[in-house]
């Protein structure tokens, strides 16, 4: 039961206000009539480290980065009080990240030769990324080792 006066549109579908009125029900959202492409789709794997992107897959991702941010944990990684690079965790099954190779635990310490090491770097990496033909990400693994995987993006 609703107990305020007024059932409006916080009531829940289905329940009775005090008055003894239903409440109205309340419609489901809208699905978006374009559906985002699962990262498989989205990259073309060449080689381990080697990837192939379309260019309207990167501004998309552009456009909406929260989308990208909500496929993993993204924190700045730090070393004795100085930022080394984004720490990449808790990457979601079927995630960019997981289709590029990109483990729980990575750094990704540059891209395009821009050192992450700042917060206004990591600002740098988007635009050099909306923008660049290429790009290649050096990543330091979990076990110290280090990769750098390279992409180019197809017009």
């Amino acid at each position: 039961l609703v107990l305020d006066e007024d059932a409006g549109p916080t009531a829940k579908p289905g329940r009775v206000s005090a008055r003894g009125r239903s409440a109205p029900r309340a419609r489901p959202p809208r699905a978006s009539s374009r559906k985002p492409k699962p990262p498989a789709e989205k990259i073309q794997k060449l080689a381990d480290d080697r990837f192939k992107v379309n260019r309207d897959d990167v501004d998309e991702v552009m456009e909406n980065p929260a989308n990208l941010f909500s496929q993993a944990r993204i924190l700045p990684k730090y070393e004795d009080g100085a930022m080394v690079g984004l720490q990449i965790n808790a990457i979601k099954p079927g995630s960019l990240f997981e289709e590029i190779g990109i483990q729980s635990g990575d750094v990704i310490t540059k891209l395009n030769g821009i050192v992450i090491d700042n917060p206004q770097e990591s600002a740098k990496v988007l635009t050099e990324f909306s923008e660049a033909e290429s790009f290649t990400v050096d990543v330091e693994r979990d076990d110290g080792s280090s990769d750098s995987l390279e992409f180019s993006i197809d017009e």
